[in-house]
This record gives structure tokens, sequence and C-alpha cells, in this order.
């Protein structure tokens, strides 16, 4: 009978506050935070890295601005730093 080994640990964590539609994903041996992800009460959800890369439901996405300083970033950059695969990368095999 052949041996069977356990898949290697994913040194990832998810955190969230109870009552918050906001938790993220960190790395357990930096703490860095690798994504933030939101779920809003009609269903549409948003996911955003630590440095400014996203995705999210169509829906969602109309709720989004970035800023730097007091100033929105134009929609062009924004469509840029859209990047679902980036993301998906970031999240663990069984999501």
């Amino acid at each position: 009978m052949a041996r069977s080994e356990s898949p290697p640990c994913d040194p990832r964590l998810f955190e969230a506050q109870p009552g918050s539609p906001t938790f993220r994903l960190a790395d357990t041996t930096t703490g860095a935070t690798l994504v933030t992800l939101t779920g809003f009460d009609d269903g549409t959800w948003i996911a955003i890295t630590a440095d400014a890369f996203w995705t999210g439901s169509e829906k969602a996405c109309q709720r989004l601005a970035f800023f730097r300083g007091d100033r929105p970033l134009p929609e062009a950059d924004l469509d840029a730093r859209r990047q679902p695969d980036r993301i998906r990368a970031l999240l663990p095999g069984q999501l």
C-alpha cells in the first residue's frame, strides 16, 4: 500500500471580524495582507491587493474609486489596475 502524504500547508490565513463584510487573506509568515475582500448586501463583491490591483463583480465595481492624496485617479488608470488573474493567483485553490 502506498503511503499517502499531506499536501504542503498553505501559509496564508483568512482573517475576518464578526459582523463585517470584509476579510483579508494574509501571509502568516510575514503578516502582510495579500488580498482584502468585501461583500455587499446585494451579493456584489470587490477584491483589492495591497498594491491596489483589484477585481470584482460589475455592479460593485461602479462603487470603486482610487485616490492619490485628495485626487481621484483617472478611470483609465483604474481600468488598468483591474487584474482578475493577479487576484486569482493569490487565492487558495479551494475558493
